[in-house]
C-alpha cells in the first residue's frame, strides 16, 4: 500500500494556531474529533494502511488538546483528509487514480520549483491532501485535463521544440480570441475559448499542419469581423436586423472533415438581405447549400430576424 507523505502535521499546527485569526472548535466538537480521529487510526491498522505520520495515532487526549488549539477550518480540513486517505487505502473506486493524481500534481510542483518555472496558482500547491480531495470530487475528465495542463506548461518551460510549437500556437490564439472579444464578434464554441491551457494542451495532441489550419480558421471569420466591427469603433450604419449563423458540416479543401463545424457567428446589417450576406461572408468556407458539403464549404443553419443584438 502507498504511503501518503504529504500531509498537515498537527503537530505543527499547534504552534501555527495562537496566530490564526479563525475560531477554535468547541469541547464537544473537540470530543467528537478525537473519537473518530482514534477510529480511524483503528480502521487503517485494520487494514494495513502502514501510515506513520503524526496524522495517525490512536492518544485520544492528543488529538482532543489539538483539536482546541486549532483553528475550526484546520480541524475540518483533518477529519476529511483522513477520510480521503482511508479511501485510498480499502481501494475504493477512483481513490487509487487519485492517489495517482495527488502524488504526480505534488511531483510536477517541485519540477515546477526547481525549474524555476514561475507557475502559481491552486494547480501548483505542494499538498498532497489537497491535490486528493480534488480528484475525488470531480470528474476523471477534469483530473486529467489538469494533468494534461501540468504536463503541457512543464513542457514550455523545459523548451522542448514541440512544447515550444504548441507555446506560439497557444499564445497567438489566446490573442486572435482576445481580439474577438474585444470587436464584440460574438464567436462560440472551442476554437473560441479564452484559455491559453486549453489551445495548448489541445495543439500538443495534432500535426503542426492541423494546428496551422486551426489558426487559419479562426483568422478567416475574424478578419471578416474586422470589416464589421472595427475595435475602438463606433458603428453610424443602421443596425436594424441580426443573422445568426452555425456552420453544420465543413470540408476541407481536400474534402477531409473540418474542424470548424459547429462555429456560430452573430452580425448586423441595415437590411434582412445585408445581414444576411455577412453572414455567410464570415464562414470558415464559403457556404454551401447542398445537404453534405463539397470541398472546401460548409453547410450551415441561418436565422435573421428584425432588431439588433451587436450592440
Amino acid at each position: 500500500m502507498h504511503r501518503l507523505r504529504r500531509c498537515l502535521l498537527p503537530v505543527l499546527l499547534v504552534a501555527l494556531a495562537a496566530s490564526s485569526q479563525a475560531a477554535a472548535e468547541s469541547h464537544e466538537v473537540c470530543e467528537a474529533y478525537a473519537r473518530d480521529a482514534v477510529q480511524a487510526y483503528q480502521t487503517s491498522r485494520q487494514h494495513n494502511c502502514g501510515w506513520l505520520d503524526p496524522r495517525w495515532h490512536d492518544n485520544r487526549d492528543a488529538h482532543y488538546n489539538w483539536c482546541r488549539s486549532a483553528p475550526a477550518e484546520w480541524v475540518a480540513n483533518e477529519t476529511a483528509f483522513r477520510a480521503n486517505n482511508l479511501r485510498v487505502c480499502r481501494r475504493e473506486p477512483g481513490a487509487e487514480g487519485c492517489h495517482e493524481y495527488a502524488s504526480l500534481a505534488v511531483a510536477n510542483q517541485r519540477s515546477n520549483l526547481g525549474g524555476e518555472c514561475g507557475f502559481t496558482g491552486p494547480r501548483w500547491g505542494d499538498s498532497y491532501d489537497h491535490h486528493l480531495a480534488w480528484c475525488l470530487g470531480v470528474p476523471t475528465e477534469a483530473a486529467n485535463r489538469e494533468i494534461a495542463i501540468r504536463h503541457a506548461m512543464l513542457g514550455v518551460c523545459g523548451g522542448g521544440a514541440e512544447f515550444r510549437r504548441c507555446d506560439a500556437y497557444a499564445r497567438d490564439a489566446e490573442h486572435q480570441v482576445r481580439e474577438a472579444a474585444d470587436r464584440g464578434c460574438q464567436f462560440s464554441g472551442p476554437r473560441w475559448t479564452p484559455l491559453y491551457e486549453d489551445h495548448l494542451t489541445w495543439c500538443l495532441t495534432q500535426p503542426a499542419a492541423v494546428a496551422a489550419q486551426e489558426a487559419r480558421e479562426r483568422e478567416g471569420p475574424l478578419s471578416q469581423c474586422r470589416t464589421q466591427l472595427p475595435a475602438g469603433q463606433t458603428k453610424t450604419e443602421a443596425c436594424n436586423w441580426t443573422a445568426r449563423i452555425r456552420t453544420e458540416v465543413c470540408a476541407n479543401p481536400d474534402g477531409t472533415p473540418s474542424s470548424t463545424s459547429g462555429t456560430s457567428l452573430v452580425v448586423c446589417g441595415p437590411t434582412e438581405d445585408e445581414a444576411s450576406e455577412r453572414a455567410k461572408a464570415g464562414l470558415p468556407f464559403p457556404p454551401s447549400d447542398e445537404d453534405e458539403p463539397e470541398p472546401g464549404t460548409c453547410t450551415y443553419q441561418l436565422d435573421v430576424g428584425p432588431g439588433c443584438a451587436c450592440g
